[in-house]
């Protein structure tokens, strides 16, 4: 039983590592070209990137969570702790990054810092570099009202209470698009919060019912799910941009989200079977300094090219410069995030045995 436990663990790290590449894929690149061919890599990850961790939080969810109370703070925790303190430390570095030119602005007054530190403590200022953390708040919301949710269906008798849960979470997600369609933005993008509830449902619901499939069929699946998302962009109807109200449309959603969560499933079934798995796995356990990461890294490649090649015009560009750079973008965009993570825990470990020496 424990074998199965760590190999479904590993799983769905290896899952959130490809959200987390996908979503570093989608900042670093739009339109890439490989040979004379014009690849749409951005347009494809946004078409499942971030939904595929909603999905992975519904997965799971634990079954037997009743104290909604607790269940909260728990996630303040785990989400809103690290908003904090990766803004703050953000906030920090501010100046030193308009000082070597990779960020374009002005050096906050007093009355600036003020207004950013209550931003930050209200769960609601992102800095430039941590764009990607307007994700976070919205996770936060959606989980504590699928936990409020959870709690209540739970009291019904039967498999009544997961049929309400079902149509409940259906009735918000479609209300979540109808509004997110209609460009109207709620506080802590609440709308997002709301289109979420079905994806999260829908990860839950396959914790119930998950199969196993043979080989074949996975990689089958992989390629069907892949060759959909590719005729869906070739049909030119639009594209999925969440922070920017972009939903295809309300009726194409969550198909083209179920999709593209179903090639992240089998994709990373394919992973498991081979080295990418460890590797993915390690990226989806640490996919959090990542998100905090990525911009600054690509950035920092930015000032490399630009001090190397003496072409310092644009180099504040966000949030990269160099378009021909992606591949380079990925690597340090994945990599510098978990190197400097890395560089931290040994640096730690190594302050904490030279107290306990002294002590």
């Amino acid at each position: 039983m424990s074998s199965m436990i760590k190999q479904r663990d590993s799983y769905w790290d290896i899952v959130k590592g490809i959200g987390i590449v996908s979503i570093v894929i989608g900042h670093a690149s739009w339109i890439i070209k490989v040979g004379d061919v014009s690849v749409s890599i951005g347009p494809f990850v946004y078409l499942y990137h971030l939904a595929v961790f909603f999905f992975c939080a519904g997965y799971l969810y634990n079954e037997n969570m009743t104290d909604v109370g607790a269940y909260v703070i728990k996630r303040l925790k785990a989400l809103y702790v690290p908003f904090v303190v990766y803004s703050f430390i953000w906030l920090v570095m501010r100046n030193l990054c308009l000082k070597i030119g990779i960020l374009e602005g002005h050096v906050f007054s007093v009355s600036e810092h003020i207004i950013a530190i209550t931003n930050i403590i209200t769960f609601n200022g992102v800095g430039e570099f941590l764009a990607a953390f307007w994700f976070l708040p919205v996770m936060f919301f959606s989980m504590c009202m699928y936990a409020l949710c959870h709690a209540a269906s739970s009291k019904c008798p039967g498999r009544w209470g997961h049929i309400l849960r079902i149509i409940f979470c259906i009735l918000v997600g479609v209300t979540g698009a109808i509004i997110t369609d209609k460009q109207f933005g709620l506080l802590y993008n609440m709308q997002i919060a709301y289109l979420m509830l079905p994806v999260i449902e829908g990860g839950h619901c396959y914790r119930k019912y998950q199969r196993i499939y043979p080989k074949w069929f996975t990689i089958l699946l992989c390629a069907c799910s892949a060759g959909c998302l590719g005729l869906i962009l070739c049909w030119d109807i639009g594209y999925i941009e969440l922070s920017r109200f972009m939903l295809i449309s309300p009726a194409a959603f969550f198909p083209v989200t179920f999709i593209g969560i179903g090639f992240c499933l089998s994709l990373a079934r394919i992973f498991s079977w081979n080295c990418f798995g460890k590797i993915f796995s390690y990226i989806g356990r640490h996919s959090f300094v990542i998100m905090a990461g990525h911009f600054l890294a690509m950035k920092l490649v930015d000032w490399c090219i630009c001090v190397i090649s003496g072409r310092t015009d644009g180099m504040s560009v966000f949030p990269h410069t160099f378009y021909s750079a992606w591949p380079v973008y990925y690597v340090a965009g994945v990599g510098l995030p978990l190197l400097l993570e890395c560089g931290y825990m040994k640096l730690r470990d190594v302050l904490g045995k030279n107290g306990q020496k002294q002590a």
